[in-house]
């Protein structure tokens, strides 16, 4: 039962009392505080920007003529780390996407995703966590799908690609 509650959860978000205020988490911030885990090992701290910047992004995501958001951010606010947290969650609830990770350089770029992303990943209860094609420690594209079987001389044809059929990169 708890377990299909909190998948409901990170569906739709939950109602939380912070210092006697009731608070809404919407899918995002509910994912982001409850479940990502920062580069550093840590659970995200709760800041009234997190939520800003989440009901921002479910505004930007719920309207089909948006396409995108730019957002001008100071060091350390978390957004690389909100955001790492979001295609993540993608990754977990959708099926066929393809989302990239882009930066001013190739360094930067496979550090988001190494240290941000794929660390996230690792540290996500088994329960969340679906069939990765390849290495649970991938180091250039995570493919969120079952992998393709092996085509053999009593079968000529590989099986069907099952499960979510996402993918992750960076460039």
């Amino acid at each position: 039962e708890w377990y299909y509650s909190e998948i409901e959860r990170i569906l739709n978000g939950e109602w939380v009392m912070i210092e006697g205020k009731a608070v809404f988490l919407n899918l995002f911030a509910y994912f982001y505080f409850q479940w990502f885990v920062t580069k550093e090992g840590t659970r995200p701290k709760f800041k009234d920007t997190c939520l800003d910047f989440m009901r921002m992004l479910e505004i930007v995501f719920d309207d089909p003529k948006c396409r995108g958001l730019n957002t001008m951010k100071g060091r350390r606010k978390h957004v690389s780390t909100m955001c790492m947290s979001v295609m993540l969650q993608f990754g977990l609830i959708k099926q066929n996407t393809e989302q990239g990770i882009t930066s001013k350089s190739a360094v930067d770029a496979e550090k988001i995703f190494k240290l941000m992303l794929v660390n996230g990943y690792s540290r996500l209860p088994n329960f969340l966590k679906p069939r990765l094609s390849g290495t649970d420690m991938p180091v250039k594209t995570m493919h969120i799908t079952k992998q393709a079987g092996r085509i053999t001389k009593d079968s000529s044809t590989g099986s069907d690609r099952e499960g979510l059929n996402n993918k992750i990169e960076w460039r």
